[in-house]
């Protein structure tokens, strides 16, 4: 009986440090205001580009995260269009495409599976500016209205 509690409780303390470790809370909350002089506590959340404008000045007030469903249009087109898209034979264009997302069905098994997530991401109904590009050379830096480039 005692090697089978030393192993339980042995199991318990693997499982905390284990669970300790894993990524969780990102060492912000909503109602955080981030500025240059806490920048570090956002360095592991947000892209290069968006870390770099918040040491040189950016802002960001942290807000309580919240559902983004797809805009009710996008969705009605996804429903009425979706099941007459399908790859041109090439597979660079999609061929009768009206709205909506293209693929909202995809089975794994598909050999095209690839290329119809692909083709999802580029007629999503939200787009975002801010692509995570890292370790790229850079000569000359703008960082404000009013400000040189350096």
């Amino acid at each position: 009986m005692g090697i089978r509690k030393t192993l339980v409780v042995g199991g318990i303390a693997l499982l905390a440090l284990a669970a300790s470790s894993l990524p969780g809370e990102a060492g912000v909350k909503p109602g955080d205001f981030i500025t240059p002089d806490n920048a570090a506590q956002v360095k592991d959340i947000v892209s290069p580009g968006v870390y770099y404008k918040v040491q040189h000045g950016m802002t960001m007030k942290i807000v309580p995260t919240v559902r983004v469903d797809w805009p009710p249009p996008y969705k009605d087109a996804t429903e009425k269009y979706s099941s007459q898209v399908e790859l041109s034979k090439d597979h660079r264009t999609v061929v009768g495409y009206v709205a909506g997302q293209p693929f909202p069905l995809i089975d794994a098994n598909d050999p095209d599976v690839a290329t119809k997530v692909i083709w999802n991401n580029v007629f999503r109904p939200i787009q975002s500016d801010d692509y995570d590009l890292r370790y790229f050379d850079c000569d000359t830096v703008y960082t404000g209205y009013n400000k040189p480039f350096f």
